[in-house]
């Protein structure tokens, strides 16, 4: 506890010293990782990290909402041309997509762990992003949909949120090259 306590005070104090510095996400999670793995109830761990992050997350959306960036899933765009990714966003999509894939095609019929994959790897995403500027913003018009959908998959365990993850995931290269 002690341990969120810490970063969430270390997070809102380089928030209010660097707010455009978006790359503070990165050592935050890290750190965040980290502290989960020094000992204790892997539960209770695990509940401290998802509220962390979920933390984080608000205070980035919040922090974005000032910004021109256009509401969740609404994403643009640039001038008609796609928005450029980082090499780490696109492999993790497909990773992603291999994996819906594999479920789907009856690779993998455990879609509790598809769940956690999933997780794991949005949650790399988010940690390896070095985008900036509105291609950054537009990257998380993007994701931001995409972790309600890991999370309705994680809750009810339905194959048809399978389906609507791998549509969604189809769209990325509409918007990013």
């Amino acid at each position: 506890m002690i341990n969120i306590i810490f970063l969430l005070f270390v997070s809102d104090y380089f928030y209010q010293k660097i707010l455009n510095m978006k790359k503070l996400m990165i050592p935050l999670l890290s750190l965040i990782i980290l502290s989960a793995g020094c000992g204790g109830n892997v539960k209770q761990n695990t509940e401290q990290n998802n509220s962390a992050m979920d933390t984080l997350q608000q205070k980035h959306q919040e922090e974005n909402a000032g910004e021109k960036a256009e509401a969740a899933g609404n994403i643009i765009l640039n001038n008609g041309a796609k928005w450029q990714a980082n090499a780490e966003t696109t492999a993790g999509i497909n990773k992603m997509l291999a994996l819906v894939t594999g479920y789907l095609n009856n690779e993998n019929s455990d879609i509790k762990a598809l769940g956690q994959n999933l997780e794991k790897e949005f949650t790399d995403i988010l940690q390896k992003c070095t985008m900036t500027g509105e291609a950054h913003n537009q990257l998380h018009n993007f994701l931001l949909p995409l972790k309600d959908k890991i999370e309705q998959l994680k809750e009810h365990q339905k194959t048809e949120t399978v389906s609507e993850i791998q549509t969604y995931l189809n769209t990325y290269n509409t918007y990013f090259q």
